[in-house]
């Protein structure tokens, strides 16, 4: 399996080379006409691609992308960010911060929702950040609610109560909007993603592809030579550039 741009640049490349094959050879007979004096008055012969058309037969394997992957650094960012969010809970919600003060609770709580986090994002495998967003809002708070039915936790059923009816539903809209900032930032830094279809080309795996699976690409090529021509820069130096003609 390959991607359908390298198959089509090694096409171009390969006729490219062809063609400078091509034009060695002509270069050797150009030699021999000039030494032949029965020949010296000839033209010289030289043969141009002017068109090649070339019908490749594949079958698209996977399309472009449409999630996002983060890299290992991008990945080592969104979870120092959502380990600092997950510390400023205590100060905004005061069952967290009842939770926060018993260490025996906390520590152990942190502790698995940073191992939970630390599994719902993944580094260079394609995710959709939405369900990051989701999946790690309700790991955090199912960790917390588990902290507060803690058989030495101080939390009365009322105080459960009050954190799932009114702290609760705050805290999760609280995080998913910190989180998609968080997310949205780091995408943004990352260099773009390669836009890559896998294709099937080679016979052995056509063969085991159905028919109606199976796409016709034409690659139509046209000659365009160029040549070195000398241009003068803004500097005054002079330099080669090749330009078509």
């Amino acid at each position: 399996m390959v991607s359908l741009g390298e198959v089509l640049g090694a096409l171009i490349s390969q006729v490219n080379k062809g063609r400078a094959q091509a034009d060695i050879e002509t270069l050797k007979v150009a030699e021999v006409y000039k030494e032949e004096p029965l020949l010296s008055s000839f033209s010289i012969p030289r043969m141009v691609l002017d068109e090649v058309v070339v019908d490749l037969k594949v079958s698209v394997v996977t399309g472009p992308s449409r999630g996002v992957s983060f890299t290992p650094e991008s990945r080592l960012k969104i979870l120092e960010s959502m380990e600092k969010l997950i510390d400023s809970l205590p100060k905004k919600y005061r069952h967290i911060h009842n939770i926060r003060r018993d260490a025996d609770i906390w520590e152990p709580t942190r502790t698995r929702i940073s191992g939970e986090l630390s599994e719902i994002v993944p580094a260079e495998i394609e995710v959709k950040p939405k369900s990051v967003t989701m999946s790690a809002t309700a790991a955090i708070q199912r960790q917390l609610v588990q902290a507060l039915l803690h058989p030495k936790s101080k939390a009365t059923r009322r105080s459960l109560t009050s954190f799932v009816q009114e702290d609760a539903p705050q805290m999760e809209k609280y995080l998913k909007s910190e989180m998609e900032k968080v997310i949205e930032e780091v995408i943004k830094s990352q260099p773009p993603p390669k836009e890559r279809l896998e294709v099937l080309v080679s016979v052995s795996d056509l063969e085991k592809i159905p028919p109606d699976k199976i796409t016709n690409v034409r690659l139509t090529l046209r000659e365009s030579d160029l040549s070195w021509t000398k241009v003068e820069t803004k500097d005054g130096k002079i330099e080669k550039k090749l330009i078509p003609f």
